[in-house]
C-alpha cells in the first residue's frame, strides 16, 4: 500500500483560529492579509509505503528444516516528509534577539506589532551542504520601519524512517503455537537533522553584540549557522515471543 501527497498549505498565520493553534504567530494584527503565508504544518511532499511479503518455502522433504526456514512473514513501513517551513516554526522571527535599544514600541510605536528582521538577500541560495538557510541575510530594519513579515519559503530538515518486522508462527501441537517476532525501528539507522534539539541555540538569530547588547548589523550567534547541531533517530531492535494456547 502506498500514498503520496504533494501540496502547499497557505493561510493567515494567527495562531488560534481554524487554521490551527500551530499555524504560526500573527505579526501585524492591524493588517490581517499581511500575515498570509505558508502555515507551520506545511510539508510539500509526503509519501508512505507499507508492505507485507510471505517469503517462499524452499525446503521440501525435511520437516525440521521446513519448520525453521519456511513460512516467515516480512512486513515494513517507510515514510518520508519534506521539511516544515522554518519561519512560522520559530516565532516568525527566527527567535531573533535585537539590540537593547531596539523594540516594537521604539521602532513601531506599539507593542501590538512584532518587529521583524529585514531580509537583505535570498536566504535559500548559495547554501553549503547541510545548511538550510543563510543567517547573514537578516539585519535590523532602519529606525521607525518594519522588516519583512513573510520571508522566502525556507524548509527545515525533512523526516525519513523505515521499520521492518520479521515473524513466524511455530505450531507445537493442536491448539498451541509460539510466535517469534523480530522488529527493527529505523532499521536503516538513518539520522534526521533537527534544529533546537536539547535547548541548542542553532536557530536563534542574534542581531546584537552578546557581551554588551549593542546594535549589530548581522547575526552574532555563532551557533546559528543555518545548519542543525544535532540529529535524531537510532536503530532499535526488539525480539518478542508469544505463546498461544
Amino acid at each position: 500500500m502506498t500514498n503520496y501527497t504533494f501540496g502547499k498549505v497557505l493561510g493567515i498565520r494567527d495562531g488560534y483560529s481554524g487554521n490551527g493553534a500551530f499555524s504560526g504567530n500573527m505579526v501585524n494584527s492591524f493588517d490581517i492579509p499581511s500575515n498570509y503565508g505558508v502555515l507551520a504544518y506545511d510539508h510539500t511532499q509526503i509519501i508512505n509505503l507499507a508492505y507485507v511479503f510471505h517469503l517462499p518455502k524452499p525446503i521440501k522433504g525435511n520437516p525440521f528444516l521446513a519448520g525453521v526456514i519456511n513460512g516467515w512473514e516480512l512486513s515494513g513501513y517507510t515514510t518520508h516528509q519534506s521539511g516544515a517551513p522554518i519561519q512560522p516554526n520559530t516565532g516568525e522571527t527566527l527567535n531573533v534577539q535585537f539590540a537593547n535599544n531596539v523594540s516594537n514600541s521604539v521602532y513601531l510605536g506599539t507593542d501590538d506589532i512584532t518587529l521583524m528582521p529585514l531580509v537583505t538577500c535570498d536566504p535559500r541560495k548559495g547554501l553549503a551542504s547541510g545548511q538550510y538557510f543563510n543567517p547573514n541575510c537578516f539585519t535590523t530594519p532602519a529606525p521607525g520601519t518594519q522588516g519583512d513579515i513573510i520571508w522566502p519559503y525556507m524548509k527545515g530538515p525533512g523526516y525519513f524512517n523505515s521499520d521492518l518486522s520479521l515473524m513466524k508462527n511455530f505450531k507445537i501441537k493442536e491448539g498451541k503455537s509460539i510466535q517469534i517476532r523480530v522488529h527493527g525501528t529505523n532499521f536503516l539507522n538513518h539520522p534526521n537533522p533537527q534544529f533546537s534539539l536539547n535547548g541548542a541555540q542553532d536557530i536563534n538569530l542574534m542581531l546584537k553584540v552578546p557581551s554588551t547588547g549593542a546594535y549589530a548589523g548581522t547575526n552574532q550567534n555563532t551557533a546559528t549557522t543555518g545548519t542543525p547541531e544535532f540529529t535524531t533517530g537510532m536503530r532499535l531492535i526488539e525480539f518478542a515471543a508469544k505463546f498461544y494456547f
